[in-house]
């Protein structure tokens, strides 16, 4: 038996289960975001770790600062996860028993599902890759270039033995 809330709007009583599958999309919605904007960010990453014009100092400063970022939009990430979990473990039984009747909000939060998986499938291959080059080339954003021209050669020519010996 459906439950009904007391308020009407406009004109029709409003059954909770309906309220609750839009705010399961509306999180599901705020998920998608949050996944593309972090993303977002560790594509902004790749470019930090890629570029060779940073002196040690900016690339620290830079990789922090995408570092702090993509955490805040983390944090919210967990938060909209536990409610959405909290909301659908009280609609869950509801759309199992009556899938026909949800037939279109059940199809629009698996469509919402296979869009943020497919964009955290992207994040995990990105994030891999930053992984990987941020390996390699973490020892090169390491050096302080000495004043000394013959010193800062020898370096590379260390620096680049290294590399090739991996």
């Amino acid at each position: 038996m459906p439950l009904f809330f007391n308020t009407k709007l406009g004109g029709f009583f409003v059954e909770k289960i309906e309220v609750e599958l839009k705010l399961l999309i509306e999180a599901l919605n705020k998920k998608a975001s949050l996944t593309t904007e972090i993303y977002n960010i560790t594509e902004n990453q790749h470019t930090i770790i890629k570029s060779e014009a940073l002196e040690k100092d900016a690339f620290d400063f830079m990789f922090k600062e995408t570092v702090k970022e993509k955490q805040i939009r983390l944090d919210e990430l967990v938060s909209v996860d536990t409610a959405f979990q909290k909301i659908y473990e009280g609609v869950a039984s509801e759309l199992t028993q009556n899938k026909e009747k949800y037939r279109y909000s059940i199809k629009t939060l698996q469509q919402k599902i296979k869009e943020i998986t497919d964009t955290e499938i992207k994040l995990k291959v990105l994030e891999e890759r930053n992984k990987t080059e941020m390996n390699r080339s973490h020892t090169i954003k390491k050096i302080v270039i000495p004043k000394n021209t013959a010193q800062y050669a020898s370096n590379q020519y260390n620096i680049q033995k290294n590399i090739k010996k991996k």
